[in-house]
């Protein structure tokens, strides 16, 4: 069995800028707010945790997670 599997718990990742930071616990992945350190919201990707942390920052490309902005090239591709 691996760590995970075994309920888990990983040392806390921050940002380069330290306004977030994250841990795995167990199959979820837990934000917290960098500078306080206190917990934000628990999500079941690391995908979801990156979306949250680009929209707080005004940074998203998207809306939602599965739908991408075109390549700005996509017209010079036929």
């Amino acid at each position: 069995m691996t760590w995970q599997e075994l309920g888990g718990i990983s040392e806390v990742f921050y940002t380069h800028d330290r306004k977030f930071c994250f841990q795995r616990v167990g199959n979820y992945w837990r934000l917290y707010g960098g500078e306080d350190g206190h917990f934000i919201r628990e999500y079941r990707s690391f995908v979801a945790v990156q979306e949250h942390i680009m929209k707080a920052r005004g940074t998203c490309p998207y809306e939602d997670p599965f739908v991408f902005e075109e390549d700005s090239d996509a017209d010079n591709h036929e």
